[in-house]
Protein backbone atom coordinates (compact mmCIF):
# COMPACT_ATOMS: atom_id res chain seq x y z
CA UNK A 1 0.00 0.00 0.00
CA UNK A 2 1.51 3.54 -0.84
CA UNK A 3 2.69 5.84 1.86
CA UNK A 4 -0.20 8.41 2.93
CA UNK A 5 0.93 11.83 3.39
CA UNK A 6 0.22 14.20 6.26
CA UNK A 7 2.64 16.56 6.77
CA UNK A 8 5.11 18.90 5.08
CA UNK A 9 8.33 20.14 5.75
CA UNK A 10 11.85 21.51 4.99
CA UNK A 11 10.66 24.07 2.80
CA UNK A 12 13.20 25.70 1.00
CA UNK A 13 14.30 28.43 -1.94
CA UNK A 14 16.70 29.76 -4.26
CA UNK A 15 17.23 32.69 -6.15
CA UNK A 16 18.34 32.03 -9.59
CA UNK A 17 21.53 33.50 -11.18
CA UNK A 18 21.88 32.76 -13.94
CA UNK A 19 21.15 30.45 -16.78
CA UNK A 20 23.26 28.33 -18.51
CA UNK A 21 23.22 29.23 -22.25
CA UNK A 22 23.49 26.43 -24.09
CA UNK A 23 22.01 23.51 -21.50
CA UNK A 24 19.83 26.05 -19.91
CA UNK A 25 20.38 24.52 -16.52
CA UNK A 26 19.48 27.32 -13.77
CA UNK A 27 22.42 28.48 -10.93
CA UNK A 28 21.35 29.32 -7.63
CA UNK A 29 22.72 31.51 -5.64
CA UNK A 30 22.32 29.70 -2.42
CA UNK A 31 19.55 27.18 -1.34
CA UNK A 32 17.67 29.05 1.83
CA UNK A 33 15.39 27.52 4.45
CA UNK A 34 12.14 29.17 4.59
CA UNK A 35 10.47 29.52 7.95
CA UNK A 36 8.15 26.98 8.78
CA UNK A 37 6.11 25.38 6.33
CA UNK A 38 2.20 25.49 7.39
CA UNK A 39 0.90 23.99 3.44
CA UNK A 40 1.76 23.45 0.35
CA UNK A 41 -0.98 23.41 -2.90
CA UNK A 42 0.25 22.54 -6.51
CA UNK A 43 -2.16 22.60 -9.40
CA UNK A 44 -0.99 21.97 -12.80
CA UNK A 45 -2.37 23.82 -15.29
CA UNK A 46 -3.39 21.82 -18.52
CA UNK A 47 -5.11 22.54 -22.01
CA UNK A 48 -7.09 20.50 -23.98
CA UNK A 49 -9.14 20.53 -27.50
CA UNK A 50 -10.83 17.67 -29.31
CA UNK A 51 -10.48 17.64 -33.23
CA UNK A 52 -14.40 17.13 -34.63
CA UNK A 53 -14.33 15.62 -38.48
CA UNK A 54 -18.00 14.77 -39.96
CA UNK A 55 -19.46 15.62 -36.43
CA UNK A 56 -17.61 12.53 -34.47
CA UNK A 57 -14.18 13.94 -31.79
CA UNK A 58 -11.18 12.20 -34.14
CA UNK A 59 -8.73 13.74 -32.05
CA UNK A 60 -7.91 14.94 -28.37
CA UNK A 61 -4.92 16.46 -27.35
CA UNK A 62 -4.21 17.64 -23.72
CA UNK A 63 -0.60 20.23 -22.92
CA UNK A 64 0.38 20.85 -19.45
CA UNK A 65 1.39 24.42 -18.80
CA UNK A 66 2.65 25.73 -15.54
CA UNK A 67 1.92 24.91 -12.04
CA UNK A 68 0.44 27.28 -9.58
CA UNK A 69 2.08 26.77 -6.23
CA UNK A 70 0.78 28.03 -2.86
CA UNK A 71 3.01 27.89 0.22
CA UNK A 72 1.22 28.77 3.81
CA UNK A 73 4.34 30.10 6.45
CA UNK A 74 4.52 30.80 9.62
CA UNK A 75 6.07 33.75 8.64
CA UNK A 76 8.65 35.31 6.57
CA UNK A 77 11.90 37.60 7.91
CA UNK A 78 12.95 40.14 6.37
CA UNK A 79 16.21 38.77 4.70
CA UNK A 80 13.71 36.56 3.17
CA UNK A 81 11.15 39.14 2.07
CA UNK A 82 14.37 40.74 0.49
CA UNK A 83 15.31 37.99 -1.63
CA UNK A 84 11.84 36.22 -3.09
CA UNK A 85 10.59 39.90 -3.72
CA UNK A 86 13.37 42.20 -4.49
CA UNK A 87 13.73 44.75 -1.71
CA UNK A 88 16.58 46.27 -0.17
CA UNK A 89 17.45 44.58 3.30
CA UNK A 90 19.54 45.93 5.86
CA UNK A 91 20.41 44.25 8.95
CA UNK A 92 20.65 45.33 12.60
CA UNK A 93 24.31 46.48 12.78
CA UNK A 94 25.54 47.64 16.40
CA UNK A 95 29.25 47.73 14.94
CA UNK A 96 30.86 51.52 15.27
CA UNK A 97 29.28 52.50 18.52
CA UNK A 98 26.00 53.77 16.40
CA UNK A 99 23.41 50.53 16.76
CA UNK A 100 20.72 50.72 13.40
CA UNK A 101 17.44 48.62 13.39
CA UNK A 102 16.70 45.86 10.88
CA UNK A 103 15.26 47.70 7.45
CA UNK A 104 13.55 46.72 4.96
CA UNK A 105 12.47 49.37 2.06
CA UNK A 106 10.19 48.70 -0.75
CA UNK A 107 10.88 50.84 -4.15
CA UNK A 108 9.31 50.95 -7.43
CA UNK A 109 12.64 50.05 -9.28
CA UNK A 110 12.53 46.61 -7.17
CA UNK A 111 11.68 43.38 -9.83
CA UNK A 112 10.70 39.76 -7.90
CA UNK A 113 13.98 37.17 -9.20
CA UNK A 114 12.84 33.60 -10.29
CA UNK A 115 13.20 31.41 -7.64
CA UNK A 116 13.36 27.87 -7.11
CA UNK A 117 11.19 26.00 -4.32
CA UNK A 118 11.84 22.79 -2.58
CA UNK A 119 9.62 21.00 -0.07
CA UNK A 120 8.72 17.35 1.37
CA UNK A 121 5.93 15.88 2.02
CA UNK A 122 6.00 13.70 5.15
CA UNK A 123 4.16 9.83 4.94
CA UNK A 124 3.24 7.87 7.35
CA UNK A 125 5.55 5.15 7.29
CA UNK A 126 8.13 7.45 7.87
CA UNK A 127 9.42 7.72 4.71
CA UNK A 128 9.62 12.12 2.41
CA UNK A 129 8.51 12.87 -1.09
CA UNK A 130 10.64 15.64 -1.95
CA UNK A 131 9.72 18.22 -4.41
CA UNK A 132 11.77 20.96 -6.42
CA UNK A 133 9.99 23.51 -8.83
CA UNK A 134 13.03 24.65 -10.91
CA UNK A 135 12.18 27.84 -12.30
CA UNK A 136 9.41 30.70 -11.14
CA UNK A 137 8.32 33.50 -8.96
CA UNK A 138 5.94 34.33 -5.77
CA UNK A 139 3.28 36.97 -5.60
CA UNK A 140 4.02 39.20 -2.81
CA UNK A 141 1.43 38.75 -0.07
CA UNK A 142 -0.38 41.05 1.83
CA UNK A 143 -1.52 40.98 5.48
CA UNK A 144 -4.58 40.53 7.82
CA UNK A 145 -4.06 41.20 10.87
CA UNK A 146 -7.01 40.84 13.87
CA UNK A 147 -6.98 42.12 17.19
CA UNK A 148 -7.30 39.39 19.98
CA UNK A 149 -10.70 39.29 21.26
CA UNK A 150 -12.68 37.84 24.39
CA UNK A 151 -8.80 36.08 25.10
CA UNK A 152 -9.03 34.41 21.66
CA UNK A 153 -5.82 34.28 19.62
CA UNK A 154 -6.15 34.71 16.22
CA UNK A 155 -2.87 34.38 14.05
CA UNK A 156 -1.83 36.07 10.89
CA UNK A 157 0.27 34.01 8.48
CA UNK A 158 1.08 34.67 4.90
CA UNK A 159 0.40 32.85 2.45
CA UNK A 160 2.99 32.82 -1.23
CA UNK A 161 1.10 32.11 -4.78
CA UNK A 162 3.09 32.18 -7.91
CA UNK A 163 3.38 29.93 -11.13
CA UNK A 164 6.08 27.50 -11.69
CA UNK A 165 7.51 27.15 -15.69
CA UNK A 166 9.43 24.69 -17.96
CA UNK A 167 13.07 25.98 -17.38
CA UNK A 168 14.48 26.54 -20.58
CA UNK A 169 16.47 23.37 -20.81
CA UNK A 170 12.66 21.90 -20.65
CA UNK A 171 12.69 20.85 -16.91
CA UNK A 172 10.10 22.45 -14.34
CA UNK A 173 10.31 19.63 -11.46
CA UNK A 174 11.30 16.80 -10.04
CA UNK A 175 9.84 14.68 -7.43
CA UNK A 176 12.60 12.40 -5.65
CA UNK A 177 11.40 9.32 -2.48
CA UNK A 178 13.14 9.32 0.10
CA UNK A 179 13.13 5.94 2.35
CA UNK A 180 13.73 7.46 5.72
CA UNK A 181 13.94 11.15 7.51
CA UNK A 182 17.42 12.11 8.46
CA UNK A 183 15.89 15.47 10.11
CA UNK A 184 17.01 17.23 7.11
CA UNK A 185 17.32 17.67 3.24
CA UNK A 186 20.32 18.13 1.22
CA UNK A 187 18.15 19.55 -2.14
CA UNK A 188 21.31 20.63 -3.92
CA UNK A 189 23.01 16.43 -4.17
CA UNK A 190 19.42 14.92 -4.04
CA UNK A 191 18.10 17.04 -7.09
CA UNK A 192 21.41 17.39 -8.52
CA UNK A 193 20.88 21.47 -8.75
CA UNK A 194 24.00 23.98 -9.02
CA UNK A 195 24.38 26.11 -6.48
CA UNK A 196 26.80 28.87 -6.61
CA UNK A 197 26.66 31.30 -3.30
Amino acid sequence: MKAVPFNVKYGVYGIISSEDKSTGVPTYADIVEFDPLMNVKWTPNTNSGVLYGEGIPRKSVVKKGSDDLELGVTGITNKHHSDLFGHTYTPASSGGGTATKETLVTANTDKIPYNGIGFCVENDDGSLTAYWYYKGRLEEPGGDVSQTEDGKITFSTPTMKGSYVYGSDGVQRKVVEIPTDSGSVDYETIMGLTVTP
